[in-house]
């Protein structure tokens, strides 16, 4: 993965870390919630070009 990505007049690099907060601390996320999720970010890294590091 290169370093930074670039355009004409800038470079970047974009990380994401993504938060859920439940209500009273109940467990939301099952084993399926789980797949599902890995599979949309693993598309949306793939249009954007990016790489998912872990889930």
């Amino acid at each position: 993965m290169p370093q930074f990505r670039t355009s004409s007049h800038s470079a970047f690099r974009l990380f994401y870390h993504l938060v859920l907060i439940t209500k009273y601390r109940r467990k939301c996320m099952n084993q399926d919630i789980l797949e599902d999720l890995e599979v949309i970010t693993r598309g949306m890294g793939v249009r954007v070009g990016g790489v998912q590091r872990r889930i």
